[in-house]
């Protein structure tokens, strides 16, 4: 069961209106759930830290507009280039919010087990296909 909801997450980020947050609750109360609900974290701090991941997965879906401009059209956005959640500040906050430090350490785990290598894959036609 959610410990979060969309007037909550409304008051930390702007939703669009007519935007279903319940993907974003339900991720965000499975990863609570998973890492911290053993914790002995008290209800009430999952409550806010399920909030704020939830506008952390809205914020990646739908990134915010850090500056906008009329003249000459032009829109900026607020996002960061990182991974996992140090993504957004919504998720930097969730784990500024996790005393026992579970969330850094999954957070860290993510990111480590990223492949570092990198890769070339050809999506032409063959020399023997024509």
């Amino acid at each position: 069961m959610a410990r979060t909801d969309a007037t909550e997450i409304g008051k930390i980020i702007d939703v669009d209106s007519g935007d279903d947050l319940d993907a974003f609750i339900d991720a965000a109360n499975i990863l609570v759930t998973d890492i911290l609900g053993e914790s002995g974290t008290a209800t009430a701090t999952l409550a806010v830290i399920e909030t704020w991941l939830a506008a952390h997965f809205y914020a990646i879906y739908k990134p915010r507009a850090s500056a906008e401009k009329a003249g000459s059209v032009s829109e900026s956005f607020d996002y960061k280039i990182d991974l996992a959640l140090n993504q957004t500040r919504y998720g930097q906050m969730a784990l500024s919010l996790d005393t026992t430090g579970a969330l850094a350490r999954h957070n860290k785990k993510i990111i480590d087990g990223v492949s570092k290598t990198a890769s070339v894959s050809w999506l032409g036609t063959s020399t023997e296909d024509l």
